[in-house]
């Protein structure tokens, strides 16, 4: 099979030539539609930070910005207990034992994280960066961003959130 470089080659010096310029167009405008495309991807990514960044003012101006610092870790703790817990639940459903209560054993995992585990845990969240083609800003510049509002909040909430909801059993 022909291909446009092997006729290019093979035809007169002046079809030639035509055939290697339109070659150079197609590159170039594959390049060009290349960076675009990445300066698009580029924009996008920004204004879904920023959406972030907006939805976390509101967080901080119900709960405060210390609040919102103390959730953040928070939320990254849950996510290794919620690791944990689904692969107790794998090993429950395997031998047809299933916790009673999914949001309660995954606060027990959590209290069950060693403590270098935590450590490990604060020291990324401290140090990750938010990239340019990141959709989220990273933990440490959303807590620097409320910390910034310094804002007190308007909710308080001394007891666990579990007490806001009843759950009836029949």
């Amino acid at each position: 099979m022909r291909t446009w470089k092997t006729w290019a080659k093979q035809l007169d010096l002046r079809m030639g030539i035509v055939l290697h310029a339109a070659r150079l167009c197609v590159w170039l405008t594959r390049r060009i539609l290349w960076v675009l495309m990445q300066l698009a991807h580029a924009i996008s990514c920004f204004m879904l930070r920023q959406m972030e960044y907006d939805a976390d003012s509101y967080e901080t101006k119900i709960a405060g910005s210390e609040v919102f610092a103390q959730t953040s870790l928070r939320l990254q703790n849950l996510n290794i207990a919620s690791q944990a817990a689904y692969a107790e639940m794998q090993e429950g459903w395997n031998s047809k034992r299933l916790p009673d209560n999914v949001p309660a054993l995954m606060v027990h995992k959590s209290r069950q994280i060693p403590v270098e585990t935590m450590n490990k845990l604060r020291a990324t969240f401290e140090e990750r960066k938010t990239g340019l083609f990141d959709t989220h800003p990273s933990d440490r510049d959303r807590v620097r961003a409320a910390a910034a509002l310094n804002e007190p909040g308007v909710f308080r909430l001394e007891e666990p959130a579990a007490g806001l909801l009843t759950i009836s059993r029949r």
